[in-house]
């Protein structure tokens, strides 16, 4: 019989945590599901472990394996090797709740295509088990704050008929999976619950306030590719996603580049969205980014009003903290 739905769990690297994942998936109340464990060329242990997972439980889990590809390209392979209705992504430090595929797949309809894709919200944990923070996923901007792709179920089936991807850049990959159901034609239901616990890794690079900026990366790579995709829908949600997406890559991602660096940058992707027709505005008030944090809003203003002020070098000189990556 056709599982309800397909965990992927793309692994790399994850002896310390994957038990832990793979046991969260186990322990659910429902148990129409299959489980995927893709290793993207690990060198330690974790190959092994999902081997021995897959020997345990032949019926319910799959071993897969391939040379380091990255995690957009493993997952893209998780979703076309699945044989559930719908699809889940885990990270593999990552776990769930018992009830997680239970409360998503009761929102999907007696049929399950009566959606495309179903969010919710998740927690932040520490390696205490404290929960730093969580983020609900009840308001229509949701779904643009929380970009990952999990904490949501997605419909295999439109995913092999558009054939959405993660971005093949190597960055911006969750993005632009998402971007390919928000923006053309997907029918998206949020809904309450926080199942998913997001672990917050110490040693994780992604952890620290210290980002090495890729100066490879172009953001208008990625504007330009979802202003590209079959269907897409440029309404103002869009049009707000990307003002969002561009200004937080220039208060985040390129904090520690030199000024000039910095000045030259936030040009040329603020000039690409005029030459797109975007406004360049966020709401500082308004409930059409409800669950948006204030602080979030008075950054992307700022940064807004000196690019429209022509700011944008004091604004650097002040902001940017070379040599601090």
């Amino acid at each position: 019989m056709r599982p309800a739905i397909t965990f992927v769990v793309p692994t790399y690297n994850a002896e310390r945590f994957i038990d832990r994942c793979v046991n969260s998936i186990l322990a659910q109340t429902r148990s129409d599901y299959e489980v995927l464990l893709i290793d993207d060329g690990s060198t330690d242990r974790t190959k092994e472990i999902n081997a021995g997972w897959a020997a345990r439980y032949p019926k319910t889990i799959r071993a897969l394996y391939h040379e380091n590809m990255g995690a957009g390209k493993t997952r893209d392979r998780g979703a076309r090797e699945a044989r559930g209705t719908w699809v889940a992504f885990i990270d593999n430090d990552d776990y769930i709740d018992s009830d997680y595929a239970e409360r998503f797949l009761a929102e999907a309809g007696s049929d399950g295509c009566q959606y495309d894709l179903i969010l919710g919200g998740y927690r932040r944990v520490a390696s205490s088990g404290k929960i730093l923070f969580s983020a609900d996923g009840v308001s229509e901007w949701s779904k643009f704050m929380i970009t990952a792709p999990w904490a949501r179920i997605y419909r295999r089936e439109y995913i092999i008929d558009n054939d959405v991807v993660f971005f093949p850049e190597g960055w911006a990959e969750d993005l632009y999976f998402n971007a390919q159901f928000y923006f053309c034609g997907a029918k998206i239901k949020t809904i309450q619950y926080k199942g998913y616990n997001w672990f917050f890794n110490d040693d994780s690079v992604s952890n620290t306030n210290k980002r090495t900026p890729d100066l490879s990366e172009d953001v208008t790579v990625f504007t330009e590719a979802v202003s590209k995709l079959k269907n897409v829908r440029k309404d103002g949600y869009y049009q707000l996603f990307l003002v969002r997406y561009v200004s937080w890559y220039l208060l985040w991602a390129l904090k520690n580049v030199e000024p000039d660096y910095y000045v030259a940058s936030a040009k040329k992707y603020f000039g690409w969205l005029e030459n797109e027709k975007i406004p360049l505005k966020f709401p500082l008030f308004s409930s059409i980014v409800q669950g948006e944090p204030m602080k979030n809003r008075l950054g992307i203003n700022m940064i807004l009003l000196a690019y429209r002020l022509h700011l944008l070098r004091p604004f650097a000189s002040v902001y940017c903290s070379p040599g601090n990556a």
